[in-house]
Parts: structure tokens; C-alpha cells; sequence
């Protein structure tokens, strides 16, 4: 498995996990599918933009899993939007996103 870092550049990456997460557990966040769907790429963008931590996890082409994290002060840093695929779940996949942002956390100081 593989966790990459996603920027606004990567809008289109991120637009794909969003909606198919945003369809699979809706009950799971607050926005919902239908404020996104019809987005523009600018709206995409601006969301890697205003969160500055948002990670994919994947195996070959296949994603596993997406979480984000935003700073919430100057001491803390949330973890936000995440959610792992059906067929992951189970597999340690949140583990390792989890970990990824407490790293990051950490990095922030």
C-alpha cells in the first residue's frame, strides 16, 4: 500500500475518492455528494488548498482510503474526512492513514 500526498494540482485525483466516498457512507460527513458533484475545478482546488493535509492511500490503481488533516490552533491538528473502502476495511488501512497524519502533526510541531 501506498499513501501519497495530494495538492490542488491533484484536484481531479482527489475529485474521483471524494465523490465515491461521499456516495458510499454519506452518513460519514458533513458535506454531502450533491453540493459536490457539479463542483468546479476551482472548488476542488480550493478544498486541497484550505486543508493543507490530504492523503490517498492506494494498492496499484486501486484506492484504499483518503483522510485529511487541519491545523485547529496552534497546538492541535484535526484529523478530518476520512474514510477507507469497503473492501479495505478491516485491513489496517485507517491505521496507517491515521498514522500518516499524526506524522505530519508532529512535523508541524
Amino acid at each position: 500500500m501506498e499513501i501519497t500526498r495530494l495538492g490542488p494540482e491533484d484536484w481531479e485525483r482527489f475529485r474521483e475518492v471524494r465523490l465515491e466516498a461521499l456516495a458510499e457512507s454519506p452518513e460519514a460527513f458533513g458535506s454531502r455528494h450533491a453540493d459536490w458533484v457539479e463542483a468546479p475545478a476551482e472548488r476542488w482546488r480550493s478544498r486541497l488548498t484550505r486543508v493543507p493535509l490530504t492523503l490517498v492511500a492506494q494498492e496499484g490503481s486501486e484506492v484504499l482510503g483518503v483522510v485529511s488533516g487541519n491545523p485547529t490552533g496552534e497546538d492541535w491538528v484535526e484529523l478530518i474526512s476520512m474514510w477507507v473502502a469497503p473492501q479495505a476495511r478491516g485491513l489496517g488501512v485507517a491505521r496507517q492513514l491515521i498514522d500518516a497524519v499524526v506524522d505530519w502533526a508532529a512535523e508541524q510541531g
